[in-house]
């Protein structure tokens, strides 16, 4: 979200913007995942980032654009809890009409986005950066924005032999993992109203029926979500296992109907943890020419956060805006 918004934002600039993007689409963490339905029919279910929520003006701008288009809905004002209690909080929680992987493809349209490009090596060049791939492209630019989590930024920075210094802020940045499990069933849940479920504790966080997002033909599918200490626990074990217990777990909400299939998914970045206390949304790690980290480990680990993220990056970038202090220095 955050290198799709900055690099919109950067275009409607007049920019010429490239997006390197590892995954085979664009999107990252707003997943979507065709399942094997009831009668082998396919099951859009999203087993990443479930919801969203709407905190400022430019976002706002953003999601009503998506909601006149049929983008987005509301699914829900807040979400019981497994203990009985409900979300103190009320606010609108918006989905994805079409699952959450399409208000990426929707950013995504009209940029030059090169998905299953894993870059290893930043090198500087007479332009500014030389960027090569795993794959084997190169790629030559003024300026170099990386919106991977923050651990993942620094260890390509660390092997591109820049002589980066991370601040201890950048250190900081930790995230917890995710265990995500989707289901699809042969029968309704039993999932109470509005279908998200909240727990507290271990080995569960979250539960979703996915007929209750809207998403067409997502009639009969659940994600469990584990928590971050069962998560960190069994991330490198056997996931079949850890699956089994998460689904033990939810058996009274997922009903009395068979599961038809199952997809494990670990999201080893999923929710920052640390938070950096500077008020920058992005981060400069060298000006001239400029190298810059952006994303949700800046600014809550919301989507908003990335969204937000990447569109200050972007304005810094056209204005030259710098940063004071630098969150580190590079040596060419």
């Amino acid at each position: 979200m955050a290198g799709l918004s900055a690099g919109r934002a950067l275009t409607t600039r007049g920019a010429q913007v490239v997006i390197l993007d590892k995954g085979r689409g664009p999107g990252g963490r707003m997943a979507t995942r065709r399942l094997t339905g009831l009668h082998n029919t396919p099951l859009p279910c999203d087993h990443g980032a479930q919801f969203f929520t709407v905190r400022s003006k430019p976002f706002q701008a953003q999601v009503d654009v998506w909601i006149k288009s049929g983008h987005v809905v509301l699914w829900a004002t807040r979400f019981p809890h497994a203990d009985g209690n409900r979300d103190r909080h009320e606010e609108p929680r918006y989905v994805g009409a079409f699952g959450m992987n399409a208000l990426a493809k929707d950013l995504a349209t009209g940029l030059d986005v090169r998905c299953s490009q894993t870059v290893v090596n930043i090198h500087p060049s007479e332009q500014g950066y030389r960027v090569v791939t795993q794959e084997g492209p190169t790629f030559e630019g003024r300026a170099v924005l990386v919106t991977a989590p923050v651990p993942q930024a620094l260890s390509l920075l660390d092997a591109s032999g820049l002589g980066i210094e991370a601040t201890d802020a950048l250190r900081r940045l930790t995230y917890a993992p995710c265990l995500a499990v989707a289901l699809t069933l042969d029968g309704p849940t039993n999932l109470p109203a509005p279908g998200g479920l909240r727990f507290t504790g271990e080995p569960l966080a979250w539960m979703a029926d996915g007929r209750a997002k809207k998403a067409p033909g997502n009639e009969h599918s659940v994600v469990l979500h584990a928590a971050p200490a069962f998560s960190a626990t069994h991330f490198r074990q056997d996931r079949e296992k850890a699956a089994d217990l998460m689904i033990r777990c939810a058996a009274s909400w997922i009903g009395p109907g068979n599961i038809l299939h199952r997809h494990i998914h670990g999201w080893l970045y999923s929710t920052p943890l640390a938070q950096d206390t500077q008020t920058e949304k992005y981060r400069i790690l060298h000006h001239h020419p400029p190298l810059m980290l952006a994303g949700d480990g800046f600014s809550g680990g919301r989507i908003e956060g990335a969204y937000l993220s990447g569109l200050e990056a972007a304005h810094a970038l056209a204005t030259g805006r710098d940063a004071d202090p630098p969150a580190s220095i590079l040596r060419f």
